[in-house]
């Protein structure tokens, strides 16, 4: 498939005024795709090129990371990021989209569906970590904090340095490959607040969401593969492609080619 052009970069604000920016490249439905807690938009742009010739493809900088700045701690949390995904579907003129993301970008997604259902025709979500009720343990939450308070204190490579070793290593390649436009005080403080906050309470919550939703199972233990069943068992309109995201994959161009078809097929069925 062809290459789209090189997406364009634009600067739009949140509810609260918080300065954020997103690509915008393709043409056809419109899908915002929101990369995972880590990497920037960059880690999308070649899953973008790809679904670049039936989607208008909009990929935001999450609050926190690449050049969406923001470092105040009470500023995080899933409702603000929902509602970060409807004040830049407002810029953009668009009254409702395909959403999606990977892991921290399906939460949001999620979020968003469940809280903006009317904005929000369909769902995206790759490697989706999120188990409502069940919370991250006391140890699971301090550790996380831990990483955040190293980032904001000695750097954003330093505070990843023990984190990456435990990610499939085109996923880490991604999140390396970020270093260089994050901001280390605005990371922290979306990796600390998200810590201990879940985008949904319960599982169950998900039945809300009347949209088609493509669940495409995560395969490492931070994105457990059964958790795609427990969503299937909910939702109104699910379809499970299992895809074999990171066996031999190196990096963003590597993984684009594994979950593009899965998307495409989603997109075939004309969700919106």
């Amino acid at each position: 498939m062809a290459l789209v052009r090189e997406h364009d970069e634009i600067v739009y604000r949140g509810g609260d005024g918080c300065e954020l920016v997103a690509s915008v490249g393709g043409s056809g439905v419109p899908l915002v795709l929101l990369h995972g807690g880590g990497p920037d938009h960059r880690m999308l742009l070649p899953l973008a090129s790809l679904l670049g010739e039936r989607a208008t493809v909009i990929l935001p900088d999450i609050r926190g990371f690449g050049g969406s700045i923001c470092r105040d701690r009470r500023l995080h949390t899933w409702d603000r990021y929902a509602d970060d995904v409807v004040a830049l579907l407002d810029h953009l003129g668009i009254d409702r989209a395909l959403v999606g993301g990977c892991g921290m970008g399906s939460g949001i997604a999620l979020r968003a569906g469940l809280t903006a259902p009317d904005r929000v025709g369909g769902l995206v979500l790759i490697s989706p970590e999120h188990k409502g009720e069940q919370r991250p343990t006391p140890e699971e939450v301090a550790w996380q904090e831990g990483v955040a308070e190293q980032i904001r204190t000695e750097g954003v490579e330093s505070g990843w340095a023990g984190v990456l070793p435990r990610m499939p290593a085109g996923m880490a390649a991604m999140v390396r490959d970020g270093f260089v436009r994050a901001d280390a005080a605005s990371q922290a403080a979306a990796l600390g607040a998200i810590a201990s906050q879940e985008p949904f309470e319960r599982i169950a919550d998900l039945s809300a969401l009347e949209m088609p939703v493509l669940v495409i199972p995560g395969g490492d233990p931070n994105h457990p593969p059964e958790l795609a069943e427990a969503y299937r068992g909910v939702l109104r309109q699910p379809l499970v492609i299992p895809v074999d995201m990171w066996d031999g994959v190196t990096d963003a161009e590597g993984f684009a080619p594994r979950v593009a078809p899965a998307i495409e097929r989603f997109l075939d069925s004309e969700p919106l």
